[in-house]
């Protein structure tokens, strides 16, 4: 795999891989000495890699469609596919396994659990469902330890504390959370004359914008923000109030690409 890319001088990282100065010494005198052979008895075996399936029959198997790589000796070809399960019933997954059908060209595979809100639309209703996603306070079902969104089964949480780990949020959840980070970073920043590019996740945008334009609780349910079309808020210098916000993207001048408009707004060339 590629080497571990992260700077050790700005930050420490949980299971770090850089190869240690002793390591690399190692490594640069064998280089400079023309990389010899070890020692041939210490050789391990070739690798004998299974043909087909390791776990045997399953209870569910599930077909990707044909594919024609267009993957080079230069380029890897990385592609995603929605598979559905065909399941008409909640399942718990104990194991999964891919069976490449060409192993030759197959190097990993990740698999995800999509959840796209359909099943749930199906179950509770519509109008349930916009009500977790949009409203303030109300929070969804909680998810159990043993449900692959749980976040005490993420490494990236290794450090915190299971018990400040939610196991279901609501928008003031999410909003205690922003507003943190705003009075720590963001405010400052601003009122120090900074422009900020703030992208983040679509709940954590509407909490900003909730405490920005102090919109109530019963509002904010409306509230929708499109993906990939900034939106910009002008704020009076010392207060922070908002003066005008619009969408980068939108209006008369659309003939104006989005590159253009950016160039426009921060004044790049």
């Amino acid at each position: 795999m590629p080497p571990w890319p992260p700077d050790n001088n700005y930050q420490q990282y949980l299971h770090d891989r850089a190869l240690t100065p002793a390591e690399k010494t190692t490594l640069f005198n064998w280089l400079n000495n023309g990389f010899p052979e070890g020692n041939a008895a210490q050789t391990p075996p070739p690798p004998v890699y299974n043909v087909g399936s390791v776990l045997g029959n399953g209870d569910v198997t599930v077909k990707m469609p044909n594919y024609v790589s267009n993957a080079t000796s230069q380029m890897d070809d990385y592609v995603c596919f929605a598979v559905p399960t065909n399941l008409t019933q909640s399942r718990t997954i104990k194991a999964v396994e891919v069976v490449p059908g060409n192993m030759a060209i197959v190097h990993h595979a990740l698999i995800y659990i999509d959840h796209n809100g359909v099943e749930s639309v199906e179950e509770f209703g519509e109008y349930q469902v916009k009500v977790w996603r949009r409203s303030f306070s109300i929070k969804p079902p909680l998810v159990s330890e043993y449900d692959s969104r749980y976040p005490a089964n993420d490494e990236r949480y290794h450090n915190v504390p299971v018990e400040q780990l939610p196991i279901g949020e609501s928008l003031k959840d999410t909003l205690d959370r922003v507003t943190v980070y705003w009075e720590n970073e963001l405010k400052p920043a601003t009122l120090s004359g900074k422009r900020l590019i703030i992208s983040a996740h679509g709940n954590s945008l509407r909490a900003l914008i909730k405490s920005l334009e102090n919109i109530s609780d019963d509002k904010i349910i409306g509230i929708e923000i499109p993906t990939g079309n900034p939106l910009i808020y002008e704020l009076e210098e010392n207060t922070l109030k908002v003066l005008n916000k619009y969408y980068l993207i939108g209006g008369t001048d659309k003939k104006v690409t989005f590159l253009e408009k950016i160039k426009s707004f921060f004044k790049l060339t």
